[in-house]
């Protein structure tokens, strides 16, 4: 795995400032699964445009410790690219348009940076997935960080869906995705459903799963009769492609294996195709 990072992650590693904890929790991370960091040719050109020499002559010493990706695609010429992201009106579009397209081309498998503008560009061209920033980066690595009994280290907690934040932008989706979730979930806050939540280290809700058995039947194209059936109601996973979603998909496999549940029934809450899985011994 190549992971391409941004100056301005270079520059917060570099410098003579103490190591966020986060960053730090980040290489521990990157150290774990084996990965390889590789910069842009272009982020040691910025690197040469710092005023501070002192800082510049420090951040270079350093930047050569990482590979560098040899003969980087280039964005010139591509239309259909830049009719997504815009024109090049300064050169740190330029060098950012690089970056992503990297990821475009497949150069590397991800990119790390905190530029909130290129996590908005990279939103356009369908590739939010692969661009994290140093959070989210670290969930998707620690995700990956399977020991050998298969089991995934990552702190999940069990907790009444009332004590979530549903303000928090992890919701935002699902609100704008879904009519009538709002009221979906405070029935289900007053009734005392429970969620299993992915906390990350700033105690943000990283990914989220809720489920429940029925018996009644369900659909009408044709209906299928009453059974006992496990429900996925809503799972959301930040992490895209991370080994979270598996994990929650097994824990709710377990859950109707210990409740004599005979099929999981998996539904794009209120309304979209439904997804009927038989439990086969």
């Amino acid at each position: 795995m190549r992971i391409l990072i941004d100056t301005n992650i270079i520059i917060e590693r570099e410098d003579n400032h103490i190591l966020s904890e986060g960053f730090q929790q980040l290489q521990r991370a990157i150290s774990d699964v084996g990965a390889k960091v590789v910069v842009h040719p272009l982020s040691k050109e910025e690197i040469c445009k710092d005023p501070d020499k002192d800082r510049q002559k420090i951040s270079l010493s350093k930047i050569n410790t990482y590979s560098v990706v040899e003969q980087p695609p280039t964005p010139i010429a591509d239309e259909v690219f830049y009719k997504i992201v815009g024109p090049d009106k300064r050169n740190n579009d330029f060098v950012d348009n690089s970056l992503l397209y990297c990821i475009v081309k497949d150069a590397v498998d991800f990119l790390i940076t905190e530029d909130k503008q290129i996590h908005v560009k990279a939103q356009r061209i369908g590739i939010r997935d692969r661009v994290f920033s140093i959070s989210e980066c670290f969930d998707y690595l620690e995700a990956l960080s399977i020991k050998g009994s298969e089991k995934i280290s990552i702190p999940l907690k069990e907790t009444p869906t009332y004590n979530l934040d549903f303000n928090d932008t992890f919701f935002d989706s699902l609100k704008n995705d879904y009519s009538g979730f709002e009221t979906w979930w405070k029935k289900i806050s007053t009734e005392g459903r429970k969620a299993l939540v992915y906390l990350d280290h700033e105690n943000k809700i990283r990914s989220l799963l809720i489920t429940k058995i029925e018996t009644e039947s369900i659909g009408n194209n044709p209906e299928l009769p009453a059974k006992r059936r496990l429900k996925i109601c809503t799972l959301k996973v930040v992490q895209y492609g991370s080994k979270v979603g598996e994990l929650f998909l097994k824990i709710a496999f377990d859950i109707a294996w210990k409740n004599g549940v005979e099929e999981v029934y998996l539904t794009h809450f209120p309304e979209a195709e439904d997804f009927l899985i038989p439990l086969i011994e």
